[in-house]
């Protein structure tokens, strides 16, 4: 069985909080917002993050929008930018949806320099193996814990290119 939204969000934010305390003023960088992409743009909202998720799909954007997943929808790369950069400067969370073709998306914000201080890959198909349960039993280990509550939502990558993933 599928685990809910909510129990998701959940996750991501704790692990996101356990990375680091205060991410205000900084992006995550996102692509597909089924619902495991939905969970991930509602945690980075909750933990203070600037959000920009690139969706191809017009029905899920308007879901995203529907259910106040996200702050902004948009057509743009320069109007995301836009919202973003007044955000990200006054380190307020927003979560920016921009409806566009994920690859040619992903070149323009290379060429343009824009550099997410963490992204979250097409979360689609993790595997549900772990849980709470099973993270407190690592013996506290608190790189283990992350890597067990990010491989549930998704891979998330620090600045520093350090990988944690789904063990």
């Amino acid at each position: 069985m599928a685990e809910s939204r909510q129990a998701l969000t959940l996750r991501l934010f704790t692990a996101m909080r356990l990375q680091r305390v205060n991410w205000g003023g900084l992006l995550l960088l996102g692509t597909q917002l089924d619902e495991r992409g939905m969970a991930a743009a509602l945690a980075a909202t909750g933990v203070g993050a600037a959000s920009l998720f690139v969706e191809s799909d017009l029905a899920r954007v308007r879901l995203t929008v529907r259910e106040g997943v996200c702050s902004f929808a948009v057509t743009t790369l320069d109007e995301a930018l836009r919202i973003l950069k007044n955000d990200i400067r006054v380190q307020r969370p927003v979560c920016v949806v921009l409806r566009a073709d994920v690859d040619s998306t992903m070149r323009e914000l290379a060429e343009r320099g824009v550099r997410a201080d963490a992204t979250v890959e097409a979360i689609g198909d993790a595997p549900a193996g772990w849980t709470m349960t099973d993270a407190a039993e690592t013996d506290g280990d608190v790189s283990e814990i992350n890597r067990a509550w990010l491989g549930v939502a998704g891979s998330l990558f620090p600045r520093e290119k350090t990988r944690l993933r789904w063990q």
